[in-house]
């Protein structure tokens, strides 16, 4: 054999070897793509084709809507609305080419050639939202600009600008997502009372606060097949677990009354040049609060609702001389005096340990009985009435008064205000918390005290929840608890002894006319920013009919400038607030007058 034929031979040889070598690495490549295609298409088809159909799966939250808070009459103060969040892909804006409408395309058309014009992209997004949105092109184009799937346009969008966007067939561009908003038909009634929600939809304040967890409800889900820009398919997979919406909340207020207290509070600010004014109107019998308020409140959900609390319960102050009141009802109940017990009263005094007290105006020396000392709020009687009393009881009548704890009422915010123990008063301290000094309440405190004198002693926890409503069903709030403060007997004398301060002292020029009423008046002198005892608290706190006791009105003003006493500052709104009550609910007059007198 020939070298050439020994070459050829050798090459032939590697050749072989080669095509060997490559035909069996071929065929171990086709045996494993086999081998791959049977497990996945045969064997294990199943858990692929799950795997495929996961990978289609889009899961979005139902948000679940949030119960209404309704006042005593089922008016709606409080309700959630649909709104929507709308958002452009700027991905896809990016290579958007509008089908201009012509008329015989509906189906598929974005937008009339007058609008469009010649423009694509994120310009042409802009210039079609904008009418519908009222936003201006340039902004929308701007939000359509840029690299992100999720760009959020506008928010709270109305479901029926909504449905307009749909129509627009740019649902590969244009999204929306629902989105529960809270909404308050008439904010500007006790809105600081309803309270506000956070942009969570989470209840911040008020009400909306108290009862977040009843009000709010539970979300639900949806998950569906999608296809590749994320449009729902109609024939695939699709799996709903429904939202469960929140519990209505029904509350004691009564909108109507509400409302004319709100008025009559305002204006009487007003016309007092007063820094502001509280109010509350509670049931007698039932503790339940018909109406409270703060003088100019903020509207129900806006900022301003959420920071500012009712001061009707943060805000505690010296009750001044409506706490006269818990003095004689002590006297009465412990048999240190009767209503028509004599004293004679000089216009200044000062007791044994050397502290000096006066009345507010200066007079001789009166023949007052209990009731007189309580009908002239004379600060000198009401100490001369209880100098037999020891500091320990005289702590107790306080505390017993609800003074220095919780109302119970439950807003959040609360100050319980402020006793002082009696072992740490001083000489001075001891005679003050008589005349209501020393001692700090909130107005629902001081009301409270009252319904309880007019409910024959009984003090009934205040209540501003009625219960809660779950579709036709009505849950009402427990019983609430009832306390015998003072005895019936106490109570009843105390009450016939307040109507003389009506019919005698500075409020009888707003007695109503046919209607035996019940009150005290309060002038109290409060810290001021600096802590100095410049500023005022005037009051007025009223119980009637006398004869059988519906309604307690409390009004309550900071430095009134044009009237200084309570009687004044306070008394004509409590009687434009117990007309309209008496008015109302139809309550027919009641004949007598005051029973006891007030000299001797």
């Amino acid at each position: 054999m020939t070298k050439k034929s020994l070459k050829i031979l050798k090459i032939s040889r590697t050749f072989n070897r080669r095509l060997f070598y490559s035909v069996s690495v071929l065929v171990i490549i086709g045996c494993v793509i086999v081998s791959q295609l049977i497990w996945y298409q045969i064997i294990n088809s199943e858990s692929t084709a799950i795997k495929a159909k996961n990978s289609r799966i889009r899961t979005e939250t139902i948000p679940a809507a949030r119960g209404n808070i309704i006042d005593a009459n089922g008016i709606i103060l409080a309700t959630t609305v649909e709104r929507y969040i709308i958002y452009v892909d700027q991905i896809s804006a990016e290579k958007f080419i509008p089908v201009i409408c012509t008329g015989n395309n509906k189906s598929i058309c974005n937008g009339d050639l007058n609008i469009v014009g010649a423009s694509t992209g994120p310009e042409a997004v802009g210039k079609i939202l904008s009418p519908i949105l009222k936003m201006s092109a340039k902004d929308i184009q701007d939000k359509a600009t840029g690299k992100l799937g999720y760009s959020v346009v506008e928010k709270n969008i109305t479901p029926e600008v909504e449905r307009q966007i749909q129509k627009l067939n740019m649902s590969y561009i244009i999204g929306a997502v629902m989105t529960p908003k809270r909404a308050y038909p008439d904010g500007s009634i006790a809105g600081n009372i309803v309270g506000a929600v956070n942009d969570a939809e989470k209840g911040s304040a008020g009400i909306e606060q108290m009862m977040d967890s009843t009000l709010s409800g539970k979300d639900g889900k949806i998950s569906y097949e999608s296809g590749l820009l994320g449009q729902e398919i109609p024939t695939g997979y699709v799996d709903v677990e429904n939202a469960t919406s929140g519990k209505d909340v029904q509350l004691t207020l009564d909108q109507d009354v509400q409302y004319q207290v709100q008025e009559a509070l305002n204006q009487g600010c007003k016309d007092n040049s007063a820094d502001y004014g509280m109010a509350v109107v509670q049931e007698v019998k039932t503790g339940k609060i018909l109406a409270i308020a703060d003088s100019f409140s903020p509207s129900a959900g806006s900022d301003e609702a959420a920071l500012h609390i009712s001061k009707t319960v943060t805000d505690v102050f010296e009750p001044g001389s409506t706490g006269k009141v818990v003095t004689v009802a002590g006297l009465l109940e412990n048999n240190y005096a009767n209503p028509l017990s004599q004293y004679e009263v000089p216009d200044h005094w000062t007791d044994s340990a050397g502290q000096k007290f006066q009345d507010a105006e200066t007079h001789g020396v009166q023949k007052l009985t209990l009731t007189g000392i309580l009908a002239n709020s004379s600060n000198v009687g009401t100490l001369l009435a209880s100098q037999s009393v020891s500091n320990k009881q005289r702590y107790e009548w306080l505390v017993n008064a609800g003074f220095g704890k919780n109302t119970g009422l439950g807003l959040p915010g609360e100050s319980s205000g402020l006793v002082i123990p009696y072992q740490d008063w001083d000489e001075r301290t001891r005679q003050t918390v008589m005349f209501g000094q020393a001692v700090a309440v909130n107005a629902v405190q001081a009301t409270s005290f009252f319904s309880a004198i007019g409910n024959d002693g009984v003090r009934v926890t205040p209540s501003i929840i009625a219960g809660v409503k779950d579709g036709e069903n009505f849950d009402p709030i427990d019983e609430p608890k009832k306390r015998q403060v003072v005895s019936s007997v106490a109570a009843k004398k105390t009450l016939e002894m307040m109507e003389s301060v009506v019919t005698e002292g500075m409020v009888k020029n707003f007695v109503i006319p046919g209607y035996r009423m019940a009150g005290k008046t309060g002038t109290a002198q409060i810290a001021d920013a600096s802590g100095k005892l410049n500023d005022i608290m005037a009051s007025f706190i009223g119980v009637g009919p006398v004869q059988d006791a519906k309604w307690t009105v409390s009004v309550f003003y900071k430095n009134p400038r044009t009237q200084y006493f309570g009687a004044l500052a306070a008394g004509p709104v409590f009687k434009k607030i117990m007309t309209f009550l008496l008015s109302k609910y139809g309550v027919a007059p009641s004949p007598g007058g005051a029973k006891y007198a007030t000299t001797w």
